[in-house]
């Protein structure tokens, strides 16, 4: 099937990082630049907010932070007085169940045959190991780009 060929291959490759390369870098960053900033504003004080995941600039942001897909949030507190830890989007990718929600929700929720390295990291963020469809990854999320040169492009003045 499509879904065990993919994770053989995700497998093989380990955890989909974004690129890092300076060609990259610059290819999101022009992609950001060349947003209509105005076009965001729904009225004086509503911006529009894409998917988070695959608005223009997420992805450059992290690649700057690739440790940040290593990082857990806390769950709850145990009877025992001890906090829980969810599972970072590197444990759901390590984890075969885990690993295998994120390709399941790729097609359904995304439309994503292929399990892109995008959606595979957002998916890991989203899930967690267990058997069951119940979210429970660390989402761990930075400010949209886009949100904040358009607050800026509209509050910011000419400097």
């Amino acid at each position: 099937s499509v879904i065990q060929g993919r994770f053989a291959e995700l497998r093989s490759s380990g955890f989909p990082y974004p690129p890092s390369t300076l060609k990259w870098r610059r290819k999101e960053l022009e992609v950001v630049l060349a947003e209509d900033l105005w076009a965001k504003w729904e009225s004086d004080d509503v911006l529009q907010l894409g998917d988070h995941e695959r608005a223009p600039g997420v992805q450059l942001c992290w690649s700057f932070h690739p440790h940040s897909f290593g990082i857990s949030k806390t769950k709850t507190m145990c009877d025992n007085g001890r906090l829980e830890l969810k599972p970072s989007p590197l444990d759901t990718f390590n984890s075969d169940i885990g690993l295998l929600k994120c390709l399941r929700t790729s097609i359904e929720r995304h439309g994503d045959l292929n399990g892109s390295p995008s959606t595979i990291r957002g998916e890991c963020k989203y899930h967690d190991t267990s058997a069951f469809m119940k979210g429970g990854g660390s989402w761990i999320t930075n400010f949209q780009p886009l949100v904040a040169a358009a607050i800026y492009a509209r509050y910011g003045g000419s400097g």
